[in-house]
């Protein structure tokens, strides 16, 4: 069986997410209705998706120092989540550890290990310090996406880290080019 990065991807709303409460990553004059996206007491989650467990080393060449950004980050990933597919019994399915410390997690609809906005904000601007193309380097690829997460663990709202920096006004610099085609794929692949 063959499969792609977007395999992973679609599959995981597809199985996980709740299409009824579903907002797909707004643009152009639609995103002026953005301004509330959020909602009070959510947690949040960043998910990467990759091909299979095999591509995962590959985020490692994303990094000006991986091992350096690891030893600060990896006792805080329990909401970064890497999300590959694996085939079982002919059957593609869904895998997932955290993203530095490798911890397996149980893929479900409810997502406990979500972070207040506060410490997610932290984090997230702690691993862009340590990425390549993020603050001091321009480039290209997929940082995945935000997931808000209900107080009950459901996940309802999904935007890329770039839309996600905009809507919440953190000025992480995130570069334009890096999720402008992920984005659009999402709306267009859920028939929105």
């Amino acid at each position: 069986m063959k499969w792609w990065e977007k395999t992973v991807e679609y599959k995981f709303i597809k199985e996980y997410i709740n299409l009824d409460s579903f907002i797909a990553p707004l643009d152009g004059k639609e995103e002026k209705a953005g301004d509330a996206i959020f909602g009070k007491n959510e947690k949040f989650i960043l998910i990467e998706f990759k091909k299979d467990e095999n591509s995962i080393k590959d985020e490692q060449k994303k990094f000006f120092n991986f091992n350096s950004a690891k030893q600060k980050l990896e006792d805080k990933d329990s909401h970064h989540i890497l999300i590959y597919g694996e085939i079982d019994n002919k059957d593609l399915i869904l895998n997932a550890k955290t993203y530095f410390s490798k911890n397996y997690i149980e893929l479900s609809k409810n997502f406990t290990n979500g972070k207040i906005l506060e410490d997610f904000k932290n984090y997230l601007s702690d691993f862009l310090e340590f990425k390549k193309g993020s603050k001091t380097e321009s480039g290209s690829g997929s940082y995945g996406f935000v997931a808000g997460v209900t107080q009950e663990g459901n996940i309802t709202k999904c935007l890329t880290l770039q839309e996600f920096d905009k809507e919440m006004s953190l000025n992480l610099n995130v570069k334009k080019n890096i999720t402008n085609t992920q984005s659009n794929s999402y709306s267009r692949g859920l028939g929105m």
